[in-house]
């Protein structure tokens, strides 16, 4: 498969496991195919997909490419970003750490 166009979205605040259970059913999908399917889904991380499939059509067709529906989603990945770590006060003088995460989402498409 040629590689057509990729897009990247980074420090997306999402923890990764949340993204990666849709990414699953998207691989090897069409992109029209995949916007219609991610716009009926109702968690939080598939507006997140739908808009960095979006950008990369946008990017193939910046260059040059004529039918961007047609282009299959080659590589999807959800990658750990860092982890913003607080500390919040508990009952009896304890303390719990909040960790806030983070993921980078990659999509390639292409032929």
């Amino acid at each position: 498969m040629v590689q057509v166009a990729t897009c990247k979205l980074r420090y997306a605040p999402i923890a990764a496991t949340k993204v990666q259970r849709l990414m699953g059913v998207l691989r090897g999908l069409s992109v029209g195919e995949a916007i219609s399917l991610l716009r009926v889904l109702p968690q939080r991380g598939a507006r997140m997909l739908e808009g960095v499939i979006l950008s990369a059509g946008a990017n193939a067709l910046n260059k040059g490419s004529r039918n961007v529906e047609s282009l299959r989603i080659t590589s999807l990945t959800a990658d750990f970003g860092p982890m913003r770590k607080r500390i919040r006060a508990k009952s009896r003088g304890m303390a719990y750490v909040e960790r806030n995460r983070t993921t980078h989402i990659t999509c390639t498409i292409g032929e």
